[in-house]
């Protein structure tokens, strides 16, 4: 479960795009025209919540097996503004004169009603929900007092979303209501093997593999040439008996196509560091911090003039409570 929230104040590159050009739209029709402006605004969010259950076995004394379920819900949310989309044409005989006026004004003047309600002002309100179950099958084998290792597989869970709009653009709508797209989560992979070097200091290293191709993904369906992976390596250490510190490093490999990215999805390759510390209030009871920073490499397409990079910082409290015999 997880997501996040971006606001874009002046939209989005691609919403921009065909108000770029109109001066030379205007000007090829004979209304001579050299400046535009817009006022744009876009804000997203993705948010999967989940819910997890599970039961584990042991086979063996060093052997152990687990099942479990999840389940999913989904909710991404679009709220969007087009306003004051203005042109400076110059064409005496309308009166005009070369001052920035509406788009819109200028279009009905011009006996183009359609594309005049195109440039008025407009809005879009929309979400889209849904939900999926993830079946999760795990084994652990304790090859030593030192030597712990781990494996995970996370079927796909298949996730329809339905669309729910109450505003959208009137050129063309972003939205449709009522419109369903298939959002699965692709299966995943995981596992890891951790080495207790000393009394205090364990080194661990894992990593995913996410079946991208395999999952019907609206998202994905132009973009992927293979599936991603992470790689991670982690250090924990033990101060005390009451006080741990840890620091990790993680690797994500995407292999994604030029249509795969646009302002509303695109994925970075990445290196995250991160680090951590617990602190034992009681033998139950353990408060925990944590951060990480993960550093996204740019993609650029230069032939579009678009390039996409990012950063991002994650900060994290929890308090844990373990019920003992």
């Amino acid at each position: 479960a997880g997501g996040g929230t971006a606001d874009f104040k002046k939209g989005l590159p691609e919403f921009e795009m065909n108000f770029a050009m109109l001066p030379t739209l205007l000007t090829a029709m004979g209304v001579p025209t050299t400046a535009y402006s817009v006022d744009l605004a876009f804000k997203g969010s993705s948010v999967y919540y989940g819910f997890q259950t599970g039961i584990a076995y042991a086979l063996t004394d060093q052997l152990s097996a687990s099942a479990g379920v999840r389940y999913n819900m989904a909710k991404n949310t679009y709220e969007g503004s087009i306003t004051n989309v203005m042109v400076n044409p110059n064409l005496p005989a309308l009166g005009l004169d070369g001052s920035m006026i509406p788009a819109s004004t200028l279009f009905t003047a011009l006996g183009d009603a359609n594309t005049a309600a195109a440039l008025a002002d407009q809005e879009v309100d929309a979400e889209l929900t849904g939900n999926g179950i993830t079946p999760i099958f795990g084994l652990n084998f304790k090859v030593n007092d030192k030597i712990n290792m781990g494996l995970k597989y996370e079927m796909k869970t298949k996730m329809e979303l339905e669309t729910k709009t109450t505003k959208d653009l009137t050129a063309g709508p972003m939205f449709p209501d009522g419109e369903k797209e298939r959002f699965d989560i692709p299966a995943i992979l995981s596992g890891g093997v951790s080495l207790q070097v000393t009394e205090p200091l364990m080194v661990s290293v894992g990593g995913n593999y996410y079946f991208d191709k395999n999952a019907d993904n609206a998202d994905m369906a132009e973009g992927i040439d293979s599936n991603t992976w992470e790689a991670q390596v982690g250090l924990e250490y033990a101060v005390d008996e009451k006080l741990s510190i840890s620091a990790g490093y993680q690797r994500t490999q995407f292999d994604l196509k030029k249509g795969y990215y646009s302002g509303l999805s695109y994925d970075l390759n990445a290196n995250t560091i991160g680090g951590g510390v617990e602190y034992l209030l009681s033998d139950n009871i353990a408060l925990e911090f944590g951060g990480l920073y993960a550093m996204y490499e740019k993609k650029e397409f230069k032939e579009d003039l678009v390039a996409y990079e990012k950063s991002t910082w994650l900060i994290a409290a929890g308090l844990q409570y373990t019920i003992k015999k």
